[in-house]
């Protein structure tokens, strides 16, 4: 946390904060922060892998946030017009 109170466009704070949220089984949180992680720098396909690790392991995230829907969406469509 501290990382990106210095810096909010660090990637990795995002990424290594998701980390954390996993292993305190906050899905939610994760995702989000894996979502960020992956905006803010999309050729590093970490985030974006950890991310469906967490999907994969709980779908229903999906379906009750529609904040994360909306979220996910919207990287997609960034990755198709850059051609990732």
């Amino acid at each position: 946390m501290a990382a990106i109170e210095v810096d909010a466009v660090r990637h990795n704070a995002h990424k290594n904060l998701g980390l954390i949220r996993q292993k305190q089984n906050r899905w939610l949180e994760a995702a989000f922060c894996f979502t960020e992680a992956h905006h803010l720098c999309p050729d590093d396909t970490r985030a974006w892998h950890l991310l469906s690790a967490v999907l994969n392991l709980e779908p229903e995230l999906l379906e009750t946030s529609t904040d994360l829907r909306a979220r996910i969406a919207n990287l997609s469509s960034e990755m198709a017009l850059h051609g990732h």
